[in-house]
Order: structure tokens, then C-alpha cells, then sequence
């Protein structure tokens, strides 16, 4: 492993609690979704959960939507920062030895923490799982979803995501959290910083995850572009030759 200083060091305010998982959802003007998101969390089939909504200074009804989970659901609001720093928010205020991901509009399989933590704890060397994933579309865009569907960005594949990830939290404090200074492309700058870390992934070869298509996600027709990667690529090497 580097011993690199971490890009963006975080301060976690608790200890982490043996075999408890935080899962940590974004969101911003996410009200018609994140419910959905939720539910998905606590209908895990495994129940040693933390579930910590960060909501980025949303000025829809967000938290009022929010509002029939608050006794299994903390919510923190920040102002708008963008996502990267709503989950360092929340990962500050994580309470479990592991942590999760999920977007305020995607929706897990019912035992995708179990599986992982499978996984995790059957192989210790192994720092991260991941999964696969597949798209859907909500009935507003079935236009789309039959032009799309088959597309391979939106078909059943392995994909590394904040969404797909099981990890252990010790990997967030020896690396540190999301940079906040992207507003896009934040989650791969952390996986690029990951890997060249040593870390090791592992991914299991089944789906984990529901990726909604919706009017206001921009990747629902297009696919990420690799221009924006080599450029996370060329400042991860540039930040490691001035360290």
C-alpha cells in the first residue's frame, strides 16, 4: 500500500461498530425517488445497518419525502457541494466497519450486502467488492428503454461504481474521502487513487444492482466519455509526482 497522504482526509466522528454496514445516499432534489432508494436499503437481508441520507441542500420536498423513515434513517443536510462531499459528509458520520454507496434514484438487490459481506469476510485480503449492474427506465421513457436496452452500457455488466461497492471503512481513513473539488468524475478519481494504492477488488459475477434511466440523468443515451478518464488518470500521476 502508499503511504501517500490522503487527498481528501476525513475526521470520522464514531467508532466503527463490528459487522455494522453504513450505507450512504446523496441526493439532491431527489424527491421522487429516494424513497424508492431507501426501501431498497432496508429491505437488505442483512440488518446490522446504518443508514445515513446526506441531503445537498435540496430545495424540492427532499426531506419532508424523507420523513416516514426517521426512526431507521438519519438525515444530514449540508449546502450544496456536490456529491463527493455529500458522501464525505456522510461517511464522517459512518458508524459501521463497512460502507456502501447508493444513488437517491438506483435501487439494490435485496441481498447485495449479504453477499458482499460474504465475500469480505471469507476473504480478509481482499479490500473492496464489487458487482454488476443493469439499467431500467422509468415508463415516461419507454421510447427509450426500446431504442436502448441492448445497448452494452445499459445490459447486465460488471461496472465499478460508488453504488456497486462493499468496503471496508479502514480503506476510507488510510485513503481519504471523494475530492471535493469535482462535482463529476469524483468517484473515479477515487478508484484511480485505489488502485494505484495496491488495494485489492474483487467482483462478484451477479447483479447487485437497478440503474434508473430518468429525465434528468445525463448518461442515459450516452455513455461516459474516455477523455474525462485520462484526465483524472494524468491528475492522479500529477498529484503523486509533486507528493
Amino acid at each position: 500500500m502508499t503511504d501517500a497522504a490522503p487527498v481528501a482526509p476525513l475526521t470520522f466522528r464514531h467508532s466503527p461498530e463490528t459487522g455494522v454496514v453504513s450505507c450512504i445516499v446523496p441526493v439532491y432534489n431527489g424527491e421522487r425517488y429516494v424513497t424508492e432508494a431507501v426501501d431498497s436499503i432496508l429491505r437488505q437481508s442483512w440488518d446490522a445497518l446504518d443508514v445515513i441520507v446526506v441531503d445537498d441542500g435540496s430545495t424540492d420536498d427532499t426531506v419532508q419525502a424523507l420523513a416516514p423513515f426517521e426512526a431507521r434513517v438519519r438525515v444530514i443536510r449540508q449546502d450544496n457541494a456536490g456529491p463527493g462531499a455529500a458522501r464525505n459528509h456522510g461517511l464522517e458520520e459512518s458508524r459501521g466497519e463497512f460502507v456502501a454507496f447508493l444513488d437517491a434514484d438506483d435501487i439494490w438487490v435485496d441481498d447485495k450486502l449479504e453477499a458482499q459481506l460474504a465475500l469480505l469476510r471469507d476473504r480478509p485480503e481482499v479490500d473492496l467488492c464489487s458487482g454488476h449492474l443493469q439499467s431500467f427506465w422509468i415508463p415516461e421513457l419507454d421510447h427509450e428503454r426500446a431504442r436502448f436496452q441492448d445497448h452494452p452500457y445499459h445490459r447486465e455488466q460488471p461496472m465499478l461504481s460508488p453504488c456497486t461497492l462493499l468496503t471496508r471503512r479502514s480503506v476510507f481513513e488510510a485513503l481519504g474521502g471523494f475530492d471535493p473539488a469535482l462535482r463529476t468524475g469524483e468517484d473515479t478519481d477515487w478508484f484511480i487513487r485505489f488502485m494505484r494504492a495496491g488495494y485489492r477488488i474483487e467482483t462478484l459475477p451477479r447483479l447487485l444492482l437497478h440503474r434508473r434511466q430518468h429525465t434528468a440523468n445525463l448518461t442515459r443515451e450516452a455513455r461516459p466519455g474516455y477523455d474525462g478518464v485520462l484526465e483524472l488518470i494524468k491528475r492522479a500521476l500529477d498529484r503523486e509526482r509533486k507528493a
